[in-house]
Parts: structure tokens; sequence; C-alpha cells
């Protein structure tokens, strides 16, 4: 899978990592550095090597392992 952004016609399409990673951007996540992201030079390995999650599992909403057989440190959200 190709990750980045490719030119197809005059349309822009974009793969999974730099869509999250302007989301993560326009959110504020990278603040107050976010101007010197380039979300398309992310891997995969770099999304998630930045870790936006919560550390403290008695924060999660209740529902976040509920159906799970395996109880995670984090929310998989569906």
């Amino acid at each position: 899978m190709m990750i980045g952004f490719t030119v197809m016609g005059s349309q822009h399409h974009m793969y999974c990592v730099p869509f999250v990673l302007e989301m993560y951007k326009e959110a504020g996540l990278f603040d107050p550095i976010a101007s010197s992201i380039r979300a398309t030079e992310f891997t995969v390995q770099d999304a998630y090597l930045v870790r936006f999650f919560e550390n403290n599992s008695s924060r999660l909403p209740k529902w976040c392992n509920d159906a799970d057989t395996v109880k995670l440190p984090n929310c998989q959200i569906r």
C-alpha cells in the first residue's frame, strides 16, 4: 500500500497515515509545532510511535473494553 499523496487527474488522493496525521494536526495535537509537521512524510511506524493515547486505563470510558475477551490498556474505537 502506498502511503502519501498521489495525483489522479485533477484530484488529490490521500492514504490512511497522512489522513490520520492531518486530523491530528487539525485537532491541535501537534501544537505548537504543527506548522513544521508534514503528514505525508510519516510512515506507519512513525504514526504508531507518536503514541497519542490515554495511559491511565481508569480514565477510559466504561464501554471501551466491555465486549473484548482480552482487556487491553487502551481503547480501540469501532
